[in-house]
């Protein structure tokens, strides 16, 4: 008699890749840019930004990561709840019915208004702790924060609350990555203001932060008591022209996927929604189970569209679409053919003889967008890393 089968004995036919020694690599090569006395805060939001917060998370703090940041209280108890005992920073502030959860779990939480700080009070007084916050100052994001001219009066208030523990200040560059290195500077001159105001109040927060990736490469000036690194921790760089010959960093996503069909078609037959593809000769196409629904050929969109914007957004999705390439068995590149759909996608094999059902290509895509319905195999699941799916 056969065994039963469970869902965890059936073969793939997408997943992706996580090379934990990269990301392990990746820290380790930036820490050669910090002095031993500035720290480094793992940014894990957004799932480990694809990768799996809890093996990330696990991957960096066992690299040397002292400090873990994420976006939102939810996000950071998911990594309570993995015994993930590193101090951890919420950069959203928690809504008041947050603040006890926050604190029960340990959460650094984020301030810069009178209310945060009257809520987290509230919360220590009923739970009989101290809850532990970091300041966040607007000096040019324009998102999140309080503006320098009233950081002051609050950093105050923050010292005198026997129920706070003010650990931190902080801001955030908005174009670090950008070749016009004046914006960030005016950001930074602004906040080092700030500190040396405070300073001469006899206030100074043991943890004064401001350098992300961007930052990280251009200013060294503004590494401070810790840095928060997110992209270059992943493998990519802010922008080009910030990439440099001493540092070599690692991928350790890749999404695969395995061709489930092969068929041949006749010149002149169409492929995909709109019918928007023919074959000018004849064609052998594969179809591998991945589509939009799964990353595949999303960019992020980082401002408000102008009408130019759009056209130009146009003519990149359908250059993508016709000449987007998977990669199979290393170096060999099988052009997508067709519309993308939602879960399938074309993918011609006339120039690549030998290819067969269950061949494994490697799929371009966005990171981030990649549902985490999507497995996550790790390269070498251990007590750090965990196993399939541990984030």
């Amino acid at each position: 008699m056969s065994p039963p089968l469970s869902s965890a004995d059936l073969p793939r036919s997408l997943w992706v890749d996580i090379d934990c020694a990269a990301l392990a690599h990746n820290l380790h090569q930036v820490q050669r840019l910090l002095s031993p006395a500035t720290r480094l805060m793992a940014v894990v939001k957004a799932d480990g930004y694809g990768h799996g917060a809890v093996a990330a998370a696990r991957t960096f703090v066992e690299a040397g990561a002292q400090y873990l940041g994420v976006s939102t209280v939810e996000e950071a108890i998911a990594l309570r709840e993995h015994n993930v005992e590193t101090p951890i920073l919420c950069f959203m502030p928690p809504l008041a019915d947050q603040a006890d959860h926050a604190l029960v779990h340990g959460i650094t939480v984020t301030v810069y208004a009178r209310e945060q700080v009257a809520a987290l009070v509230e919360s220590a007084k009923r739970r009989g702790k101290q809850a532990r916050c970091h300041l966040n100052v607007d000096t040019g994001m324009g998102r999140l924060g309080l503006a320098p001219d009233r950081a002051a009066a609050l950093a105050r208030e923050l010292t005198q609350q026997d129920e706070i523990d003010f650990e931190g200040i902080y801001t955030h560059f908005a174009t670090a990555q950008k070749r016009n290195a004046a914006p960030p500077l005016q950001q930074w001159f602004r906040f080092r203001e700030l500190l040396a105001q405070l300073a001469r109040g006899g206030i100074a927060p043991p943890l004064r932060h401001c350098a992300n990736s961007g930052a990280l490469l251009r200013l060294p000036e503004c590494h401070l008591d810790m840095v928060r690194l997110g992209t270059l921790l992943y493998g990519d760089w802010p922008a080009p022209f910030l990439q440099r010959p001493d540092m070599k960093l690692l991928s350790a996503f890749s999404l695969r996927g395995r061709i489930v069909a092969i068929r041949d078609l006749p010149a002149g037959a169409s492929v995909g929604y709109g019918s928007e593809w023919q074959a000018a000769r004849p064609s052998r196409l594969g179809v591998v189970p991945v589509g939009w629904a799964d990353g595949l050929s999303l960019a992020p969109h980082a401002r408000t569209p102008t009408p130019g914007d759009v056209f130009r957004r146009a003519a990149r999705d359908l250059a993508s679409a016709r000449t987007g390439r998977f990669l199979l068995r290393g170096e060999a590149q099988a052009p997508i053919v067709g519309r993308i759909g939602m879960q399938a996608t074309s993918v011609d094999l006339t120039d690549l003889p030998g290819v067969q059902v269950g061949d494994v290509v490697t799929i371009p895509c966005r990171k981030t967008a990649v549902p985490g319905r999507v497995p996550r195999v790790y390269s070498a699941p251990t007590e750090a890393t965990g196993s399939d799916n541990s984030g």
